[in-house]
C-alpha cells in the first residue's frame, strides 16, 4: 500500500495525554501484567541448508482461481482480489482479509472457502482472539471492527467518519483512530493497533476495555531507541505482532524501513532489524541490522521468538527472512527464479508480500501476496506441542 502522507492530527483537547511509560496490558488472571522474561531457546532453531524450511515445497493455500467469490468450493479455485491480512484459528481454519472486496474469508481445514463477513471499507490486517473472535483494522473506516454475527461487521474502536487522535485513558469504543493498518491479539485478549496515521501503536486492555498508547509520540519520524516507546517517533507503522509470552511487541516501522521492538515489561523501544539505508544485495552473513526492509508491511512471530519479515534484496527480489532472537537471518521463501509452485520455497520467485502468519499447530508459514494468492510454506517454524 501507499504510505500514509496525510498530516498527523493534533490530539483532541479532551483526550488524555500519552503516557510516560508503556501501558501494562492485563492478563486473564490479574489486572496488572507480570510477564515472564522471553524464554531462551535451548538450541538453535535456525535452519540448515537441508532443513524443511529450505527444502519443503511452496504451495497455494487460497486464491489464484477464477471463481468469484467461490463460496463453498475449493479455496484454490477462488479469486482473491488483494489479500492483506491473515490469522489461523485453533482448529486450523485460515482467516483472510480480502481488502479490495471489503470481505473477510475463511478456509476450513478441508480446503473450502467461505465469506464470513462483508461491508468493510478498506480492511488491511487482522487477528483472532484466543476465543476465535476476529478483529480487523479497517483503514478506510478509521476503525477496528469485528463480526456482528450476521455476515457484517461492527465497530470495536474508532469512529468511521473521523480520522483523529482521541480517547486515551477511556473506553476504546469512544476513541478515535487514524487509518489503522493492522491489529495484533495477545494470549490474554489485549489488542495492539497500528494506528498508522497517528504514528502510534495503541493498546485496548482486555479487562477494562480502555485504550492507551504503548508506542509513538504522534510525530512522524525516527527517534527514541533506548528510551520509552511512548516518547519515540514512528513513521507510518503498518504492522504489529506480539510474541507468545506477551512480553515483546514488534512494530513494522514502514516509513523508517526498520523493525522496532518494545519490551512490554520496561516500555523501552529498540531497533532490531533495518539499517534505514537503501536496499542491498543478498549476503548470507548479513545480520538483521545490516539489511533495509524497504516495504515493511508485514511481521509474524513464532512460538520460539523467531520473527519473520519481508526483505527486498537487489539481486534476489522480495524474500521472507527469519530473524532469530540473536539477530541472525535465514531465508525462508523467495529469492529464486521459478514462477511455479511445487518447488522448494527458496527457489520460488515471490511477489510482493502483504501479510505473514504462522500456523501454530503445523509451523507452516502463510504469505499473502499481491498476486491474489495466499502461499503456504510447510515446516518454516517448529510447531507448538499439542
Amino acid at each position: 500500500p501507499t504510505a500514509v502522507t496525510t498530516a498527523v492530527p493534533s490530539p483532541d483537547a479532551s483526550s488524555t495525554s500519552s503516557p510516560t511509560a508503556a501501558a501494562s496490558p492485563t492478563t486473564a488472571a490479574s489486572p496488572t501484567l507480570t510477564p515472564t522474561p522471553d524464554p531462551t531457546p535451548t538450541e538453535s532453531i535456525a535452519p540448515s541448508p537441508t532443513s524443511p524450511a529450505s527444502t519443503n515445497l511452496i504451495e497455494v493455500a487460497a486464491g489464484g482461481g477464477s471463481a468469484n467469490p467461490g463460496d463453498g468450493g475449493n479455496a484454490t479455485d477462488a479469486a482473491l482480489q488483494r489479500p492483506t491480512g491473515l490469522a489461523v484459528a485453533a482448529d486450523g481454519t485460515i482467516w483472510i482479509v480480502d481488502s479490495n472486496t471489503g470481505t473477510l474469508r475463511t478456509v476450513t481445514p478441508d480446503g473450502l472457502i467461505h465469506t464470513a463477513a462483508a461491508g468493510m471499507t478498506g480492511p488491511q490486517g487482522m487477528c483472532l482472539s484466543r476465543a476465535g473472535q476476529p478483529f480487523v483494522a479497517d483503514r478506510g473506516a478509521n476503525s477496528v471492527v469485528t463480526s456482528n454475527g450476521n455476515g457484517g461487521v461492527k465497530a470495536y474502536a474508532g469512529n468511521e467518519f473521523h480520522s483523529a487522535f482521541r480517547g486515551d485513558g477511556g473506553p476504546a469504543k469512544k476513541a478515535y483512530l487514524s487509518q489503522p493498518y493492522d491489529v495484533a491479539c495477545d494470549a490474554a485478549g489485549n489488542l495492539y493497533i497500528a494506528d498508522t496515521g497517528n504514528a502510534r501503536v495503541r493498546l485496548i486492555d482486555a479487562l477494562t476495555g480502555k485504550i492507551s498508547t504503548v508506542a509513538g509520540n504522534g510525530t512522524q519520524g525516527f527517534s527514541g531507541d533506548g528510551g520509552l516507546a511512548t516518547d519515540a517517533e514512528l513513521t507510518n507503522p503498518e504492522a504489529v505482532a506480539v510474541d507468545a509470552a506477551g512480553t515483546a511487541l514488534y512494530i513494522a516501522d514502514y516509513g523508517d524501513s526498520r523493525l522496532r521492538r518494545v519490551d512490554l515489561v520496561t516500555g523501552i523501544i529498540t531497533t532490531v532489524a533495518g539499517s534505514g539505508a537503501g536496499s542491498v544485495a543478498y549476503d548470507p552473513s548479513l545480520t538483521a541490522l545490516q539489511v533495509a526492509p524497504t516495504r515493511l508491511i508485514a511481521v509474524a512471530v513464532d512460538a520460539h521468538g523467531n520473527v519473520y519479515l519481508p526483505i527486498f534484496f537487489t539481486d534476489k527480489g522480495q524474500v521472507v527472512m527469519r530473524m532469530d532472537p540473536s539477530g541472525n537471518l535465514s531465508m525462508v521463501a523467495g529469492g529464486g527464479t521459478s514462477a511455479d509452485v511445487g518447488v522448494p520455497a527458496t527457489e520460488f520467485r515471490l511477489p510482493s508480500v502483504e501479510a505473514l502468519e504462522i500456523e501454530p499447530s503445523t509451523g507452516a508459514l502463510l504469505i499473502a501476496s499481491t498476486d491474489g494468492r495466499v502461499y503456504r510454506v510447510p515446516g518454516a517454524a517448529t510447531p507448538i506441542a499439542q
